[in-house]
Formats: C-alpha cells, sequence, structure tokens
C-alpha cells in the first residue's frame, strides 16, 4: 500500500497518473488540495495516515459486510426456490439474453426492483409471480417505517457505502439468478430437498453467531449445488 501511494504521488506531480481506483482517487484529491491551500494555516487535503486509515475503513467495511450479506443471501434462497423464480422472471424481462459487460447501470439497475427488495424491503407484488410485462414494470419498493430497519443506519452519519452495496448485491443477484438456480446438497439420510431446505433453515437460525460481525458460523455445512436453468 505504501508503494502505491508513493508511486501515484510521484505520477501525479509528473502529470502521469492514469490509474483510476479509490486510493488514487484519495491521494489525486489530496494533492490537488494541498496544491490549491499554499497557505500555512489552511487546512489541506487529506494526510497518508488519513488516507490509509480511509482505505482500511472501506476495504473492511466493503468487504466484509457484503460477502456475509451475500453469503446469508445464497444459503437462504436455497431453501427457497420460489423466490428464486421470482428473481428470475423480473431478470429475464429486465435482461433478456444480454451479456453482463453490456448491462448499463442507468437502464438495469433501476428496474431490478425484486432483486434489491430481497436484501432490503419487499416489493408492491408481495412476492408473487407475475405474468405481465406492465405489471413487472409497475411493481414498486415498499420503504420500511424509520428505524424499522437501519441496516446502514440512518440520518446525516448513515453509512456512505449504502448505494455501492446495493448496487454490488443486485449485480451479484443478477449474475447468479437470471440464468442458475441453487439447491441443497442432500446429506445421507435426505431423501427430498424439502428435508435438506429445512436443515439448512435450521443453520440459518441457530448456526450465527458474531465474530466482529454476524455471519454463517459454519458453512462448509451446507453444501449447495448449483443448476442452469
Amino acid at each position: 500500500m505504501t508503494n502505491v501511494y508513493e508511486e501515484e504521488k510521484k505520477s501525479i506531480g509528473l502529470e502521469k497518473s492514469v490509474a483510476n481506483n479509490f486510493m488514487t482517487s484519495l491521494i489525486r484529491a489530496s494533492v490537488e488540495d494541498n496544491t490549491s491551500t499554499p497557505s500555512q494555516d489552511a487546512q489541506g487535503g487529506l494526510t497518508e495516515s488519513e488516507i490509509y486509515g480511509n482505505i482500511f475503513v472501506f476495504n473492511f467495511a466493503g468487504h466484509d459486510t457484503i460477502a456475509h450479506t451475500l453469503a446469508f443471501t445464497v444459503v437462504v434462497l436455497s431453501a427457497h426456490p420460489t423466490v428464486q423464480d421470482w428473481l428470475a422472471e423480473e431478470l429475464r424481462h429486465v435482461l433478456g439474453d444480454e451479456k453482463p459487460e453490456d448491462w448499463e447501470y442507468q437502464s438495469v439497475y433501476p428496474r431490478l426492483r425484486r432483486c434489491l427488495g430481497v436484501l432490503s424491503t419487499r416489493t408492491g407484488s408481495g412476492g408473487s409471480s407475475t405474468t405481465t410485462f406492465e405489471a413487472l414494470d409497475a411493481e414498486t419498493l415498499i420503504t420500511p417505517h424509520k428505524g424499522s430497519f437501519i441496516a446502514w443506519s440512518e440520518g446525516i452519519r448513515n453509512c456512505p457505502g449504502k448505494k455501492f452495496s446495493q448496487v454490488e448485491f443486485v449485480a451479484a443477484m443478477a449474475g447468479l439468478f437470471r440464468d442458475w438456480r441453487v439447491e441443497p446438497v442432500l446429506e445421507a439420510g435426505e431423501s427430498e430437498l424439502r428435508v435438506a431446505r429445512k436443515r439448512i433453515m435450521d443453520m440459518v437460525e441457530n448456526d450465527t453467531g458474531q465474530v466482529l460481525l454476524l455471519q454463517l458460523l459454519h458453512p462448509e455445512r451446507a453444501a449447495l449445488a448449483w443448476k442452469q436453468r
């Protein structure tokens, strides 16, 4: 990290910076801020230690939290095939057969309400299957009452990564569930998926704990299989 910091500062000074990521953006903004405030009394940009601190916070908050959220979501969805079908219905309508690399945020993300609903709210349809494109496009997200859902906290000091995590989550749902479905792998003594799904939900409810963050304590006990639709 220190090498990246020093190299980027040097590149910016020589006006040769080409990298475009969060760290280089912080460095670039800090250097430009310091340049524009030459007075010793003026408050300049971020210091090197402040940049490292921000990188650490964003890496921790932006990776562990969404990783555990996705783990919980996929495991729970494996026990609810009808919800997977409900998601796939929207994804097929919005995305068709378009390749992921061709998806455009402006035209795709606002329409994937069900994918976002899995994360934080529920849709106006209540989760029922829809058969017309008009009804799909008319669905709306029901926002929880203030204070009833605070995954990102609330107010002026709420999580700065809220929108990023929502977009990342929706993209993951789209990439996984448009063309695939997931189900639990049967264990010895299990002859029906119904039994395996109940075991999975029992694990989610009883085998989770706080290890810095809330997480599945033994995810290896939830073996899953992906099948193409």
